[in-house]
């Protein structure tokens, strides 16, 4: 792509000083300016498609490329078919006049004057069919097709100014006695202006040009344009400064349409390339939502301690996370982290706390609440806070007849009695990461745990929920919906809380909502 970046979404600058200088004896805009060098001025133009590679990268603009390429070498090719057929009735017509001036014995000058037309028109018609198979057999060049292509516009342009001058000169367009007046200038200019403007403005229906790639071709056509007014022309030369000065319009309807059309192409390529990214990124999220998921517990719906829980992340993976495992003795421990955050940042970190877990239990298997969350607030510390990553923790173990639990900055846990109160269980540390070990204090609370007893753990988005009047889930819900749901058991629990919040909740979630229940079977 390095070698011919330039060339990628547009005619190189190079290229505009060589076909200026080519055009004429000097690479200024016309004779009498102040001498704007055209590549200097290139330099302002805008050239769309250069967003595409900045805004999408090398792969895309290769892509851009090849479907700017196969769409203008189509268009192409139709533009010069379209061209060869317009004039071929003009051609016919041109040679049945000759043909029939020729039949009435006409002098030989004049017969020669008649058959200039049929000339000129069937050498367009060569002209345009010879670029047509070109275009139709052309691959993989862009560049070469924008060469090919612009010098057909300032092949057929030239060759329209020069045709004006000669139709104005044979005075079959003038009267003798307008011929040298202003009118000469005026007739040939504003022909010239309407001619060439309309078959600019006609490629440019068929081709998409960047703006750049539009005045191209323009700039070889008004040196023929100036140079045929000044020099072939006849008048007074106020006339032809007028001429000169309007000359622009025949270019402006092109450049406009150019621009217009050229962008509106390049947009449709940003939105499919967004919508294809859009689509793997779901892809990839929906890929990585699995893996997250994988690494929850399966619900533990035998034996005497049980558990079981309900999800939903605010966007397609979210950053809370729970551990469930049980021990041979049967105990259960049980560790619900929420990551600050949302998204694929605090879900990496989620799984990455499953890992620190994993190998704690390995090395240490009879960690207790108070271990596990210090370890994590050491994990935190060393490999996440310098990050700016920090969660809120809190680890419960329970067996026949004991909790222990440990709380860093986590929303209280609802201890749920089997005579219908319910005691909250706060922090007993400050949240993961905020703290070094040095003076990291986990601390534990311990409870009694009867038969009927179960304890909720939920995340802050079930707090945090907002209705549509302004108001948050709250306590006061919270505990409602606990104490009628526990009416079904246990188990009915987190299903219900989760509920409970997708009904308050006003629009989109704004937070991953994670409720766990973990009690003791009676």
């Amino acid at each position: 792509m390095a070698d011919h970046a330039d060339w990628t979404f547009g005619v190189d600058r190079d290229t505009i000083g060589r076909m200026a200088s080519d055009g004429s004896p000097t690479s200024r805009s016309q004779p009498g300016s102040t001498g704007v060098d055209l590549r200097e001025w290139a330099e302002q133009l805008p050239d769309v498609g250069d967003a595409v590679r900045r805004e999408f990268g090398p792969e895309a603009a290769a892509r851009f490329a090849d479907e700017l390429f196969s769409f203008q070498r189509k268009r192409a090719f139709v533009y010069a078919v379209v061209m060869a057929l317009f004039i071929a009735p003009f051609f016919v017509m041109d040679l049945w006049t000759a043909m029939s001036e020729a039949r009435s014995e006409r002098a030989a000058t004049s017969l020669a004057s008649e058959l200039a037309d049929p000339i000129m028109d069937g050498l367009l018609i060569l002209f345009h069919a010879v670029f047509a198979a070109i275009f139709q057999r052309l691959r993989h060049s862009r560049e070469r097709l924008m060469r090919l292509f612009l010098g057909l516009l300032m092949g057929t342009g030239s060759s329209i100014v020069l045709y004006v001058w000669w139709a104005t000169r044979d005075g079959s367009v003038l009267d003798a006695a307008d011929r040298g007046t202003w009118i000469e200038p005026f007739v040939f200019g504003c022909t010239s202006i309407v001619c060439a403007g309309f078959a600019h403005l006609f490629a440019s229906f068929f081709v998409a040009l960047s703006p750049r790639e539009a005045l191209i071709p323009v700039i070889p056509v008004t040196i023929a344009y100036i140079l045929t007014l000044l020099s072939l022309v006849n008048g007074p030369p106020n006339a032809k400064v007028w001429m000169i000065a309007i000359w622009p319009l025949a270019a402006a309807p092109g450049l406009i349409w150019s621009t217009w059309r050229y962008r509106k192409f390049v947009d449709s390529f940003r939105w499919q390339v967004l919508r294809t990214r859009l689509g793997d990124l779901r892809q990839d999220l929906a890929d990585a939502r699995r893996v997250h998921e994988s690494l929850l517990p399966a619900p533990m719906r035998d034996g005497r301690i049980r558990m079981d829980y309900s999800y939903e992340p605010m966007r397609e993976i979210g950053g809370d996370y729970l551990f469930a495992k049980r021990h041979d003795d049967g105990r259960v421990l049980m560790v619900l982290a929420d990551v600050v955050g949302h998204g694929v940042a605090s879900a990496l970190a989620a799984n990455r706390v499953h890992g620190e877990i994993e190998r704690l239990l390995e090395d240490a298997p009879d960690s207790g609440p108070g271990d596990v969350i210090t370890m994590l607030n050491r994990f935190f510390c060393r490999s996440l806070a310098p990050q700016g990553i920090f969660a809120t923790a809190i680890a419960v173990e329970a067996r026949e007849g004991q909790l222990r639990l440990s709380n860093a900055g986590h929303p209280a846990a609802l201890l749920l009695r089997a005579g219908g109160g319910i005691e909250e269980c706060h922090a007993t540390a400050v949240m993961l990461g905020v703290t070094d070990a040095a003076g990291f204090s986990a601390g534990e609370i311990e409870r009694p745990l009867a038969r009927g007893d179960a304890i909720v753990l939920c995340t802050d988005g079930v707090h945090e929920s907002i209705a549509a009047d302004g108001t948050f889930f709250g306590d006061r819900t919270l505990h409602q919906v606990i104490s009628d749901a526990r009416i079904g058991g246990p188990d009915r629990i987190a299903p219900a809380l989760v509920e409970a919040v997708r009904r308050h909740r006003a629009g989109e979630p704004t937070d991953d909502v994670l409720v766990a229940t973990l009690w003791h079977h009676a």
